[in-house]
């Protein structure tokens, strides 16, 4: 069942596998544990003495799209050197959609990107992986455990599995002490104005979209009736030619009438607007 899932496919485990999934095909041996991973995963890493950085996915700095992979990691492997604090600074200004590992002699730490959106899934601290079915079909098969399967919605760190979880945001996972520890946030915000807020934020959108604008690559944005929705449309109105839009609705023929199917209609009267007065594709 795991090798149908053909994207970034790892494993991180604490102890030293017995029987290795075919698929995951490459071994990296870190300080506290071993990484598990297939060939074809989207794997970048820098090295620096005593310090590797590795990182699975894609992620770019928001202060300057013109930084590429090697130049993020290179910058994270200074700063984790200077001071940790130095090191979630740096984190603070990433997006993408990424994970992180900091390996050195004294420990091996995961970090997630800001909003776990490349999920990680993990089972009693032990065995970490990309899918939920693959952490299963290792403890089934290293720890001869059958996990009972589940009905969930993916209410908050729930999975379908009993006793899996999915990795928090604005954690970070260390092996050495063999717990999640949070680093975000680490400060009281100070309140500020909206007009203050734009500024700051303002010219680190541009930034995103500069980095989207330059990606050759098909960019998809969903599109609904809501405020985050036209938000969106504000921030890529520069690159609108080159966004490919979808909305999802229900099927209003089958469904009752109720709070459910008058939401809808409002969605679909006010994308149809939106559709019609920007000329969207």
């Amino acid at each position: 069942a795991a090798n149908s899932y053909r994207k970034d496919q790892f494993l991180i485990t604490r102890e030293k596998l017995d029987n290795i999934p075919e698929y995951l095909n490459k071994l990296k041996v870190l300080s506290n544990a071993y990484f598990y991973y297939e060939d074809s995963c989207n794997l970048t890493h820098f090295d620096d003495e005593d310090v590797s950085v590795l990182m699975l996915g894609y992620i770019l700095d928001i202060r300057d799209s013109n930084k590429n992979f090697n130049d993020i990691l290179e910058n994270l492997t200074l700063e984790y050197k200077k001071s940790r604090d130095s090191f979630y600074h740096a984190l603070d200004f990433l997006n993408g959609r990424y994970i992180i590992i900091v390996n050195n002699s004294e420990d091996t730490q995961i970090f997630t990107d800001a909003t776990s959106m490349k999920p990680i899934y993990y089972w009693n601290q032990e065995v970490f992986g990309s899918h939920e079915v693959i952490v299963r079909e290792t403890v089934s098969i290293e720890k001869q455990l059958t996990l009972k399967t589940r009905w969930t919605n993916g209410y908050m760190d729930y999975t379908g599995t009993q006793s899996i979880y999915k990795f928090n945001c604005n954690n970070y996972f260390s092996f050495k002490e063999n717990k999640f520890n949070r680093y975000f946030p680490r400060f009281e915000i100070e309140n500020q104005s909206a007009e203050e807020i734009a500024e700051k934020t303002i010219p680190l959108l541009k930034e995103q979209v500069k980095w989207l604008s330059n990606l050759d690559k098909t960019l998809y944005l969903s599109l609904t009736g809501g405020v985050d929705s036209k938000v969106s449309l504000a921030i890529l109105k520069s690159i609108k030619s080159k966004l490919n839009l979808f909305t999802y609705l229900i099927d209003f023929e089958k469904e009752k009438d109720g709070p459910r199917k008058d939401i809808y209609l409002r969605d679909k009267e006010l994308v149809d607007r939106l559709v019609y007065n920007f000329d969207l594709n």
